[in-house]
């Protein structure tokens, strides 16, 4: 028949090209692309230029082989041709049909989650939509393919022509987020001068989503921590200490601007709050406390989860951070939905942005032989991940399967979220005990030389399961967030029970490298001083405030 002519190897690299093409706008680089939006500032950090090429390049090697030795098999075979011919052209098509959605940045998936799932979450349906949902395209493409399976020429000109001007636009983002990234720190980087490097240190790391009343409550947390404990009686803890948003995008560019703020903006990939005062502050080098300790000769670092564009959005820091890095191979298993598999099926999730890379590059800085005056970590747990059914709390998981599960059952394997979540707390504590043994070792860290500051950017919200003391408030309700600090060599406790806000820090920081603040009754002096809090929100509900400043 005429159609076998289709079993070319034009068609197959114009097959191959789209399916490259389908992967590629699935990363939503567009968003990138839109200065005026919270995505654009995110998806900065998301992806390296030279990770994006190499697995668009396997994945278009990998479907080139599949489609000939595909075309092969089948004319081998000789038998329903025409049948295995529509079946590659629907699998193409429905890819196509995704690629429109992705193009505007309202993925397939989105649509079904955030405008269908809703209509029918209350049917007998519901169990199975997200299976039959993720099917429809394909249907969708079967039937319109065989309605013109005597017209497949005229359907393989438009692949190609399809496929032409996808690939022009799909290079067109590539070139522009590259001269993004190029532009937005073009100046000249400068660093402090180690000759007249000043002695004391700041570790000031970040949990995400640490809830203190959580995880501190013996009636919420079964898993002892211990660590914590430890330090408890040795340090200052503040009870009532509040993050300036209840969103880690708002709350990092409050705290490390030092101003309370109650909204923000985006503009030329960069992030701005708006103060109370409505000044609009963007968060840069020159606004946040790395460069106020810069100008006074005080050198900074910072690692961990890159949720911020932190390397790109600050300069003059030694900077590395890790999220959700492509691997060459991430292109092949999201065209043969193996991820989807995986999870639907056998109930397997990931979440690639809780790694082990943020937790090595923390401990890397640390022992660094020269640390800088400041080192910065967001450390992405306890975070649980919100897509995923099962492995919640993976890295977790697998740290205590070898420190404890082998030898006495010490935890079980989490099953849902609440659980998920406990796990996630215990394993912090874990983390917390071995930076501490690591500074003891560690002779840059003198007594009454080194202050450990342990915060969160928010308290958790309503997603992370049936807590009694956090009742579903749409995540309106403010509840206080992790505050410890402990400057080593000074072994007195004290808790601090008046509300104080997470803005504060930058300036505490800033006097004890000073030496304006030696000791934790200094610390406790501080934030006698700063009381009262304003917590923003959201845009909608706008902020929560507890005395003026």
């Amino acid at each position: 028949m005429k159609n076998h002519n289709l079993f070319s190897f034009r068609v197959s690299l114009i097959f191959s090209l789209i399916l490259t093409e389908s992967y590629f706008f699935t990363l939503r680089l567009s968003s990138s692309m839109i200065s005026d939006r919270g995505l654009s500032y995110i998806a900065l950090n998301r992806f390296q230029i030279s990770d994006i090429l190499i697995s668009l390049l396997a994945l278009l090697i990998f479907s080139f082989i599949c489609v000939i030795l595909y075309f092969y098999i089948i004319k081998k075979i000789n038998k329903n041709l025409d049948f295995f011919l529509i079946l590659a052209f629907a699998f193409v098509l429905a890819n196509l049909i995704k690629i429109f959605f992705d193009y505007a940045d309202y993925s397939w998936h989105y649509v079904g989650s955030r405008n269908v799932y809703p209509i029918i979450s209350k049917t007998l349906i519901k169990k199975f939509f997200f299976f039959i949902w993720f099917l429809l395209p394909y249907i969708f493409s079967l039937i319109i393919v065989f309605s013109l399976r005597k017209k497949l020429e005229k359907l393989t000109k438009f692949f190609l022509s399809f496929s032409l001007v996808f690939f022009f636009i799909m290079s067109l983002q590539i070139f522009s987020l590259n001269k993004i990234y190029k532009n937005l720190n073009n100046g000249e980087i400068k660093f402090v001068d180690i000759k007249e490097k000043k002695d004391r240190k700041v570790l000031w790391i970040f949990f995400d989503v640490f809830d203190p009343k959580l995880a501190f409550s013996k009636q919420e947390n079964a898993y002892e921590m211990t660590n914590f404990e430890k330090l408890f009686e040795n340090s200052v803890v503040h009870h009532e200490f509040f993050s300036p948003a209840k969103d880690t995008l708002f709350s990092f560019a409050s705290v490390l601007i030092g101003k309370d703020m109650i909204d923000a903006t985006f503009s030329n990939h960069r992030m701005n709050i708006v103060t109370k005062k409505k000044e609009t502050i963007t968060l840069n080098f020159n606004n946040s406390i790395f460069g106020r300790l810069f100008d006074e000769g005080y050198d900074s670092s910072i690692t961990g989860y890159g949720f911020h564009p932190f390397c790109k959005a600050i300069i003059n820091v030694k900077c590395e951070v890790f999220n959700e890095p492509l691997k060459w191979y991430d292109g092949i298993l999201n065209i043969t939905q193996i991820n989807n598999i995986k999870a639907h099926f056998f109930k397997i999730g990931s979440h690639r942005d809780i790694n082990p890379y943020i937790i090595e590059s923390m401990f890397n800085y640390i022992k660094s032989e020269s640390p800088t005056n400041l080192l910065f970590v967001h450390n992405r747990v306890p975070h649980l991940c919100h897509k995923c059914n099962d492995g919640l709390a993976g890295m977790a998981e697998k740290y205590f399967n070898f420190e404890y599960r082998k030898k006495n059952d010490y935890l079980k394997l989490a099953s849902d979220r609440r659980d998920a979540y406990l796990i996630n707390l215990k394993f912090v504590d874990s983390l917390v005990g071995e930076i501490f043994n690591e500074i003891k070792k560690n002779d840059n860290y003198k007594k009454n030389e080194t202050l450990v500051i342990l915060s969160s950017d928010h308290w958790a919200k309503e997603y992370y399961g049936d807590f009694i003391t956090r009742p579903f408030d749409g995540g309106k309700v403010p509840y206080p967030s992790l505050f410890l600090a402990k400057i080593i060599g000074d072994d007195d406790p004290f808790d601090i029970y008046e509300p104080d806000s997470g803005i504060h820090v930058q300036e505490l920081i800033h006097e004890f490298l000073r030496k304006k603040i030696s000791s934790h009754a200094d610390i406790n002096r501080f934030f006698s001083e700063k009381k009262g809090y304003s917590v923003f929100v959201d845009p909608e509900v706008q902020f929560i405030e507890k005395d003026d400043f």
